[in-house]
């Protein structure tokens, strides 16, 4: 499984982001992000709207309609499901804090009830 090695919010009145860095070895990481764009999203089709889900290196044709689903936390797993995605990642080296950050950011991600979230 994969293990964050640190995370990053960033929330301004066009953008919502949460950035996962993943420790890939050798001191490089590979970014998982769930990125909602606010500004203009009302004028979208009802499909593109929502929290994206990307991965650096993946190869998902229309990663614009890669919508979040569901978010899972379970101790310090973190399950991430998309329209055309899925992830499993380790949360153990971020602290509780962090991880309560986390939870409010997807709160306010999910403003329009677009996907599940469940920690326990």
């Amino acid at each position: 499984m994969e293990v964050v090695s640190f995370i990053d919010i960033e929330e301004t009145e066009n953008d919502l982001m949460i950035s996962f860095a993943i420790d890939i070895g050798d001191g490089y990481i590979e970014t998982l992000l769930l990125h909602r764009q606010l500004i203009g999203e009302f004028a979208l089709p009802e499909d593109e709207r929502g929290t994206k889900v990307s991965h650096t290196g993946s190869d998902i044709p229309d990663e614009f309609l890669n919508r979040l689903e569901s978010v899972e936390v379970d101790g310090s797993i973190i399950s991430i499901k998309a329209r055309f995605s899925s992830y499993q990642i380790d949360l153990q080296k971020i602290s509780r804090e962090e991880i309560n950050q986390i939870y409010e950011s997807l709160k306010r991600h999910n403003f329009d009830s677009q996907f599940k979230v469940q920690f326990t």
